[in-house]
């Protein structure tokens, strides 16, 4: 499979968000055993801008959710760029 881009959707389990939370661009990458996975701050950004009503910067959702870090090694793995 030759991916360009993933895009990861997981639920909040900590946090009531009526949008989509996406991390703040001081987040640079998600991190994990396997190592760093390196965020696409540009698409991210475009994102909130263009969509500012449904996606919004957060930074405490992502210190503790715990939803998407089982698709990170899969991605890792799978989607090696």
């Amino acid at each position: 499979n030759n991916f360009k881009r993933v895009i990861i959707l997981g639920p909040s389990h900590h946090f009531f968000l009526d949008s989509i939370a996406v991390p703040e661009l001081s987040y640079q990458y998600f991190n994990n055993s396997l190592g760093d996975v390196v965020l696409d701050t540009k698409v991210i950004q475009e994102l909130q801008k263009s969509l500012p009503t449904v996606c919004n910067q957060y930074q405490e959702p992502f210190e503790v959710e715990h939803s998407i870090e089982i698709q990170i090694p899969l991605i890792q793995k799978y989607c090696p760029d």
